[in-house]
């Protein structure tokens, strides 16, 4: 099942807002803020579109995170 993914897009304002950290989307490239940063769009993202793989974007850390099996995974 394909699902919109407007609900979950930031808009302007949540975008110029600060961020801790960046996580990667496995299935589709996005690079979004993580659950540190207010707005948790990585997250809300993988709730939405059912992708189910992040990365970290952070220089330094290869990691990655399965939202369903709730497990980090080091590469």
């Amino acid at each position: 099942m394909i699902r919109s993914l407007a609900a979950w897009s930031p808009s302007p304002a949540s975008a110029s807002s600060s961020w801790v950290h960046l996580r990667t989307c496995q299935t589709c490239g996005v690079t979004l803020c993580c659950d540190s940063s207010p707005n948790r769009h990585t997250t809300r993202h993988a709730q939405i579109s059912g992708h189910p793989v992040v990365a970290s974007a952070e220089t330094g850390e290869r990691w990655l995170y399965c939202y369903p099996d709730d497990a980090f995974a080091e590469y």
